[in-house]
């Protein structure tokens, strides 16, 4: 009979264990607002200072998000010369203050007044890749576990997660949305993301 309970009691503080590291894989979060535009018609604009390895990596990022086989029902975003009629919007900044933030994500409401996306809606958003960290030199500190050309898509398919509405996933460095520079281990978008996605289209 003690041995019984010694073995119970051995099951339920594993289970104790087990149940906190299962909860560390779950889908990437969400912000608590969302997106207002029509998920099937996000015209998108890419600025004039990009260089050409920041638009061709756009075009990829662009084509993950188009055809991920982890989305149900994938986004279609249609390019835009249109630089005041966009829903989502890339530009390029220098800031070299901080050597892990890659890029920022901007939301906006109609009127162009920015908000927290996990206080209001947004009608737009605007995807800042920083010309000051996105170089080689950081590329080889980071040394993320992919090409040089692929890190640079990562991160803007990354930053355009936020922009549909994934937040950070703070545990999974496999994930594309993680929030740290350092450990991240994806350049496309994971199950995990494709789930979050799913649950707000």
């Amino acid at each position: 009979m003690k041995l019984k309970k010694r073995i119970l009691g051995l099951l339920l503080a594993l289970s104790i264990l087990i149940v906190p590291t299962t909860q560390v894989f779950a889908a990437t979060p969400t912000f608590w607002c969302e997106f207002l535009g029509n998920i099937k018609n996000v015209t998108y604009y890419v600025s004039t200072s990009a260089n050409s390895t920041y638009i061709n990596q756009i075009n990829l990022a662009i084509s993950n998000w188009r055809s991920s086989s982890y989305l149900n029902n994938k986004p279609v975003l249609n390019k835009t010369s249109n630089v005041s009629s966009y829903a989502l919007a890339y530009y390029t900044y220098s800031s070299g203050t901080d050597m892990n933030t890659l890029g920022i994500t901007k939301h906006f409401t109609t009127g162009s007044h920015q908000v927290n996306p996990d206080s209001n809606n947004w009608n737009f958003a605007e995807v800042y890749i920083n010309n000051s960290t996105i170089n080689r030199t950081n590329y080889g500190r980071l040394n993320p576990p992919f090409t040089y050309n692929q890190w640079i898509q990562g991160i803007i398919a990354h930053e355009t997660g936020h922009a549909l509405g994934l937040s950070h996933n703070m545990y999974n460095t496999s994930s594309l949305m993680y929030y740290q520079a350092t450990g991240w281990k994806a350049y496309v978008i994971q199950k995990e993301d494709g789930d979050a996605y799913n649950t707000l289209y």
